[in-house]
């Protein structure tokens, strides 16, 4: 899956927040959310200063909001804003994205969820996703990557 293009115009040093879904979002799901994500990043503020900020649905299952703090940093504030708009969108979505017993593997193009037990039955060359990418540029290069290379590895 090609990443290098997703929410550009932001750098690869943008500090990333991913939050997975844990049921496929539909289309009308995933248009619901992004009117509400645009709403949200587009007047986001740290300190009364605005964030320069996008957010966007990756593989129908993972939102992601980045910004770019070359121009202002996210604070702690800032970022609980963020997470109720995301806990306000998981209610209107009827779905969780603070679930963090669940694991995801790409298999034929597909998002497939795995419980921690589950991970036991993948080949060490699945390739599981890593919510926990902390800037755009690991995001677009090493989202997706084999489970024994993972940190999924010492679960299993």
């Amino acid at each position: 899956m090609n990443l290098t293009d997703f929410l550009q115009p932001l750098p690869d040093s943008a500090r990333v927040w991913v939050y997975p879904s844990t049921r496929v979002l539909s289309q009308d799901d995933i248009t619901q959310a992004q009117i509400k994500l645009d709403a949200f990043t587009s007047t986001w503020a740290a300190h009364g200063q605005g964030l320069a900020a996008k957010a966007s649905i990756l593989s129908d299952r993972f939102v992601v909001i980045a910004v770019d703090e070359a121009h202002a940093g996210a604070s702690g504030c800032s970022i609980d804003s963020s997470v109720a708009v995301m806990r306000e969108l998981a209610a209107d979505l009827n779905t969780d994205f603070f679930e963090r017993m669940q694991f995801y593997s790409l298999k034929n193009k597909q998002i497939e969820a795995h419980t921690r037990e589950q991970l036991t039955s993948l080949d060490s060359d699945s390739l599981m996703a890593n919510p926990l990418v902390k800037t755009l540029g690991q995001l677009r290069t090493q989202f997706f990557v084999p489970l024994q290379k993972s940190w999924h590895a010492r679960l299993v």
